[in-house]
C-alpha cells in the first residue's frame, strides 16, 4: 500500500488539485489538505494506490473549494473558533466571547457541530464554530458550508404570496377556497393571512408523517402531504388563536401555483433566489443530497445517547417537507435574503409591515407576523427571522428591524434545550451588555436600540 503522500499524488493527478495549487496559491496555508500538494508532487504515483482515490479526490476538491470560495466572498470575515486563539480583527459591538460560549455548551451537550455568522453594516462578517461538520472527517464547519433550512423555508413562501399581493394577483382576505377548493375542511373561512400567521387552526401534517429514521428516505407525491389531513376537522381553538401548523404553509405553496401557473420553486427562484445571486441557495424538490460542503446531519441514536455522533441522517427526502421546509442553504446566503427582506429590495413598504404585524405566540417565540418569528431581546427591542428544524438539523435567522444586524445559526443535530440556546445567541448578538435576565435594566446594541416595532 502506499504511503499517505502516494496516495495524494494519484488523487492530484485525478482531480488536477496542481492546478488549483498554482491558481490558489495565497491560500494554501488554508486547509491541510493543500499543504500537502507541494509534498505530493514529489512523490512518484503508485498504482496500488488506486483504490483509495475517490475518497481523497472528494476531501481535496472539498477544502479546495470551500477555502476558495471563502477567500473569494468573506475577505473580510473576522473568524472565531473554539480553541484556535484568534479574535476579532475588527472591533464590532456583539459579545464574541458568549457567541462562542453558546456555540461551545451547544457540542458539550451533545450537538456534533455548531455554526453561527453574524453580518454587521460596521464591522462585517463574523464566523464562530465548535465541534465538527463530520466528525467521522474531524472537518470543522466552514462558513460556506449548506445545511438543511427547514422552516426557514416559510419566509421565502411569505415574501413571495406577499408580492403577488403587491402586484394585486391576490388578496390576504381571498379564502383558502377561492384558490384550492375543498382542500381542507373549512376552507371557506380561512383566509390566506391566517395560514401565513397559524391562526388557521389547521391539523398539522407532519404529525401524520412516520416518525421512524427509515421513513426518511420515503418520497411523497404533490399534494399528497394534504390529503394527511384533509378530511381532519379544525382544531377546537376559538377563531384567531395561534397554533403552528406546516399544512399552512404547504396550500401556502399550492396558492402560489394556482395563481401563477408555475410551482413555488420555481417561483422563488425567480423572485428571490436569482434576482439576490443566491447560488447556495435551492430548493431540492426530489434529491436527497446536499450540496458540497454541507454539514452532516445527525439524530440522537437508538440507545438514546446524546454525545456522540448519532445517526448520520443528512440524507432525507425533501418531498416530506414541501413548502413548508424543504430549502438548502448557506448562513451567507441566509443573511443577504434578510437584509434585502428589511431593506425593501423585496417587499413594497406595506407588504413588509403585513409581514411584521404580530399576533401574540407561546416560547420560543413572542410574536408571530406573516412567516416571521417576532423576538424579544432582554432589553424589549424586537428581532425578526424564524427557526428550522428537520432531521439532523436546527438553523435560526434573526435580523434587527433595521436590516444592520444579521445573525445566521446551525447545529448538526436539534438540541434538547433549543429555546435557551437561541435566547442566548440573539442577546449575545443584538443586545450584548445584557443577560437573558436583565430586561429591565438592559440597553441594547448601538442604534438600532429602540423599542418601535416596523410599520
Amino acid at each position: 500500500m502506499g504511503s499517505a503522500d502516494d496516495l495524494i499524488f494519484v488523487s492530484l493527478l485525478r482531480a488536477d488539485a496542481a492546478r488549483y495549487s498554482a491558481r490558489y496559491s495565497d491560500i494554501v496555508d488554508d486547509v491541510p489538505e493543500i499543504r500537502l500538494l507541494a509534498a505530493a508532487a514529489r512523490v512518484l504515483m503508485k498504482p496500488e494506490a488506486e483504490t483509495h482515490v475517490d475518497a481523497l479526490h472528494h476531501r481535496i476538491e472539498e477544502s479546495v473549494a470551500a477555502a476558495v470560495r471563502q477567500r473569494r466572498t468573506t475577505s473580510n470575515v473576522n473568524m472565531h473558533a473554539a480553541g484556535n486563539g484568534s479574535g476579532p480583527t475588527t472591533r464590532w459591538r456583539g459579545d464574541s466571547a458568549r457567541v462562542q460560549r453558546v456555540l461551545d455548551d451547544l457540542v458539550a451537550h451533545g450537538v456534533p457541530g455548531a455554526a453561527a455568522t453574524v453580518w454587521d453594516a460596521e464591522t462585517g462578517v463574523h464566523f464562530f464554530s465548535s465541534g465538527y461538520a463530520d466528525p467521522a472527517a474531524a472537518r470543522p464547519p466552514v462558513i460556506d458550508d449548506h445545511f438543511r433550512i427547514a422552516s426557514l423555508t416559510k419566509i421565502f413562501v411569505a415574501t413571495v404570496v406577499l408580492q403577488l399581493a403587491a402586484q394585486g394577483r391576490l388578496s390576504l382576505h381571498d379564502t383558502l377556497s377561492r384558490w384550492l377548493p375543498h382542500a381542507v375542511r373549512g376552507g371557506a373561512a380561512i383566509t390566506l393571512r391566517q395560514i401565513l400567521q397559524h391562526t388557521a387552526r389547521l391539523p398539522d401534517f407532519v404529525d401524520q408523517l412516520p416518525q421512524d429514521n427509515a421513513s426518511r428516505l420515503r418520497e411523497y407525491a404533490p399534494g399528497e402531504l394534504v390529503t394527511l389531513v384533509a378530511d381532519k376537522p379544525l382544531l377546537g381553538l376559538p377563531a384567531g388563536t395561534y397554533s403552528y401548523s406546516n399544512t399552512g404553509f404547504l396550500l401556502a405553496g399550492l396558492v402560489i401555483e394556482q395563481v401563477t401557473g408555475r410551482n413555488w420553486r420555481a417561483e422563488v427562484r425567480d423572485r428571490i433566489t436569482t434576482p439576490l445571486g443566491l447560488k447556495e441557495t435551492s430548493t431540492p424538490y426530489r434529491e436527497t443530497a446536499i450540496p458540497r460542503p454541507h454539514l452532516t446531519g445527525h439524530h440522537f441514536s437508538s440507545s438514546g445517547e446524546t454525545t456522540g455522533p448519532g445517526d448520520d441522517v443528512t440524507r432525507l427526502s425533501p418531498t416530506m417537507a414541501d413548502s413548508a421546509g424543504e430549502m438548502i442553504s448557506d448562513s451567507q446566503d441566509l443573511i443577504t435574503f434578510a437584509r434585502a427582506l428589511f431593506d425593501g429590495r423585496l417587499l413594497p413598504a406595506q407588504q413588509l409591515a403585513e409581514m411584521t404585524t404580530a399576533v401574540p405566540s407561546p416560547e420560543p417565540m413572542d410574536g408571530y407576523g406573516l412567516g416571521l418569528v417576532r423576538s424579544d431581546l432582554a432589553c424589549g427591542t424586537p428581532v425578526w427571522g424564524h427557526g428550522g428544524k428537520i432531521a439532523g438539523f436546527s438553523s435560526w435567522l434573526a435580523t434587527n428591524a433595521e436590516g444592520t444586524c444579521v445573525l445566521a445559526a446551525v447545529t448538526t443535530r436539534i438540541p434538547q434545550d433549543t429555546i435557551a440556546y437561541y435566547r442566548g445567541l440573539i442577546n449575545a448578538v443584538f443586545a450584548p451588555a445584557t443577560t437573558d435576565d436583565q430586561a429591565s435594566s438592559a440597553t441594547c446594541n448601538g442604534p438600532e436600540a429602540s423599542n418601535r416595532e416596523p410599520s
